[in-house]
């Protein structure tokens, strides 16, 4: 069965570019909190009818075409992901065959698991600075059952693009994204160390930030598919 991908606290973003020590010091958020912060009447980048997913001709979604990509790291390139404890199964360079999939652009926002929480009654405190910020605090659980809410969603919703709609009616669904479906997203098909190319840059992640961003404050023209 094929998918299409939602982007949640388990992004790329979230776990490579930003520092650990932000959540731990970024102001927490509790759905009662949540639940009494007005949306921004003048935003236009997200969707009120349809969970305020982002404005855009794929609701925030992104093809990844088929075929092969390079995947896995080299010790002389990427020392640190091979004498890092983190990953000390970190596996080789490898050429991988994946199908066609779709991924979401940002990660998921407070804003859309709020309204998640509101129409399901879906008991949990989530943690985030406002609502066009990546929502934090979620757990595996958690982001199941957003990604299975959002799915019956976009089989309902008016208005829902046609090329979404025809690949949830051909069988299609969302979830989440597994790790060589990751992998291909951020790095292309050429191996790459970052998703711009070769070194960090410091204008393309929130680097030791001590709060959160919006979603989208980082945008990768140079990156394979723009995320």
């Amino acid at each position: 069965m094929r998918s299409l991908l939602f982007v949640l606290s388990t992004s790329i973003a979230a776990t490579l570019w930003i520092s650990g020590s932000m959540w731990s010091s970024a102001r927490e958020t509790s759905l009662s909190e949540v639940a009494d912060y007005a949306y921004p009447e003048s935003s236009s980048r997200f969707l009120e009818n349809m969970g305020f997913l982002p404005n855009d001709s794929l609701l925030g979604f992104v093809r990844i075409k088929e075929g092969d990509f390079l995947m896995g790291s080299d010790r002389l390139i990427d020392p640190l992901f091979f004498d890092n404890e983190i990953w000390p199964n970190e596996s080789p360079k490898k050429i991988r065959g994946l199908p066609e999939f779709y991924i979401g652009r940002y990660e998921v926002t407070v804003g859309q698991f709020n309204e998640f929480l509101e129409d399901t009654g879906y008991l949990l405190e989530i943690s985030g600075e406002s609502f066009e910020h990546p929502v934090s605090e979620i757990s595996w659980p958690d982001a199941i059952a957003y990604t299975r809410w959002i799915d019956e969603k976009l089989r309902t919703w008016p208005g829902v693009p046609t090329t979404i709609r025809d690949l949830l009616e051909k069988g299609w669904t969302i979830t989440l994204p597994s790790e060589i479906q990751w992998e291909k997203a951020a790095r292309g098909e050429d191996g790459r160390r970052y998703p711009w190319g070769p070194d960090p840059r410091n204008d393309k992640g929130n680097y030791n930030g001590q709060k959160s961003l919006s979603v989208g404050s980082f945008p990768c023209g140079e990156c394979v598919y723009g995320l």
